[in-house]
C-alpha cells in the first residue's frame, strides 16, 4: 500500500519521511526563518555548542551559519561565549529569550498533524505511535555520551511538548 517500488525498507521510510516532513512542516514565522528556527533548536539549553557543530549537523556552510548565529544574537535569542572547556573556542549559547521561543515552538505544524491523525481511527493512531517508539527505540544511540546530540539529551528535548526535531530529509543526521 505504502511501498515504493523497487525501494528497501530504509530507502521507503526515507521517501514517505521526507513527504511527511513537508506536510507538517510549519512554515517561516513573522520573527525567524525555518533555517533560523532549526539553528535554536539544535543549541543545547544548558551549555553551549560550536560553530562548526551546528554548521556540520545542519549541512551549511560555517559562514552561513555564522551569518544566522549574528543575526539571532542581535535579535536577542543567542549569545557567544567563551567555551568553558577550550577557551580558545567561542560557543553558541541560547539566551532566556532563545530557550523560552525554543520551549514554546515546534519545528512541525503541529495543527496540521492533529487534524491528520484525527483522520485514522484510535486503533491506528496507537500503532502509529507504538510503531515510532519501537523504531526509536531500536535506533543507535550517539556515539559519544558527552555530545549535544546524544541520545539522552535529544531524548529529554523531545519529551518536552512541542520539541520535536525529525531531520529535514536533505540534511545529514547527527
Amino acid at each position: 500500500m505504502y511501498a515504493v517500488a523497487n525501494k528497501s525498507t530504509a530507502e521507503q521510510f526515507d521517501v514517505l519521511y521526507g513527504r511527511l516532513w513537508r506536510a507538517f512542516m510549519k512554515p517561516d514565522a513573522d520573527d525567524l526563518s525555518q533555517h533560523e528556527r532549526q539553528l535554536l533548536h539544535h543549541v543545547p539549553a544548558v551549555g553551549g555548542i560550536p560553530l562548526g557543530d551546528v554548521s556540520n549537523h545542519l549541512g551549511i556552510p560555517k559562514s552561513s551559519a555564522s551569518e544566522q548565529v549574528k543575526s539571532l544574537e542581535r535579535r536577542g535569542f543567542l549569545s557567544r561565549r567563551r567555551d568553558l572547556h577550550d577557551e580558545r573556542r567561542l560557543s553558541i549559547v541560547l539566551t532566556a529569550k532563545g530557550q523560552a521561543r525554543v520551549a514554546a515552538d515546534s519545528v512541525l505544524d503541529l495543527d496540521r498533524l492533529a487534524a491528520a491523525l484525527k483522520k485514522l481511527s484510535s486503533s491506528e493512531r496507537v500503532a502509529l505511535l507504538a510503531g515510532l517508539e519501537r523504531l526509536t527505540a531500536a535506533a543507535p544511540k550517539a556515539s559519544s555520551p558527552g555530545s549535544v546530540f546524544s541520545a539522552v539529551r535529544l531524548e529529554a528535548a523531545a519529551a518536552q511538548p512541542g520539541r520535536l526535531r525529525p531531520r529535514v530529509p536533505s540534511h545529514r543526521d547527527p
